[in-house]
């Protein structure tokens, strides 16, 4: 199709061609050009970008933001329960507005907003949870699966 990418940044838009490798340039009105330069995580997905917005400044850097719903209590009230993951289980709770997860033998961990259905264990670096939603159904997690730097495990509800 003809879509093109682009950028909106305080009503101002600017269409993206790409540069190089994870450089943009963005053409906005009046020909002002800039360029953006996207930086990506461990896991491939887009993190930042940085803009030189002043020429006499250091690039200024945003960073991608969590989905808001990640954060709805009514969203995480749909993944608490109980996974079986075969080696261990793996409770998962809400205390207060913080989604928690406790392996058993192992302490609580608070659950950080990521991306999709996913969170991030901030105390654990590489060690990620996803969940798996029934669309079918009432929209709560049917399965979870634990990411970390040595593989996946993943657990139906119980």
């Amino acid at each position: 199709g003809d879509e093109q990418l682009g950028v909106a940044y305080n009503n101002i838009e600017f269409e993206l061609e790409h540069w190089h490798y994870d450089v943009f340039k963005g053409v906005g009105p009046f020909g002002i050009e800039f360029l953006f330069n996207f930086q990506s995580d461990i896991d491939g997905f887009i993190a930042s970008v940085a803009i030189p917005l002043e020429a006499s400044l250091p690039s200024i850097e945003f960073e991608m933001q969590a989905p808001c719903y990640l954060s709805d209590m009514a969203f995480k009230e749909r993944l608490v329960g109980e996974y079986d993951l075969k080696v261990l289980e793996v409770e998962v709770r809400l205390e207060g507005d913080k989604l928690i997860m406790e392996p058993t033998g192992q302490p609580p961990y608070e659950l950080t907003p990521l991306r999709g259905t996913m969170y991030k264990i901030d105390v654990l670096d590489g060690y990620k949870v996803e969940f798996e939603i029934d669309p079918a159904g009432k929209g709560k997690a049917t399965a979870i699966m634990a990411i970390q730097p040595q593989g996946a495990l993943r657990g139906e509800r119980k």
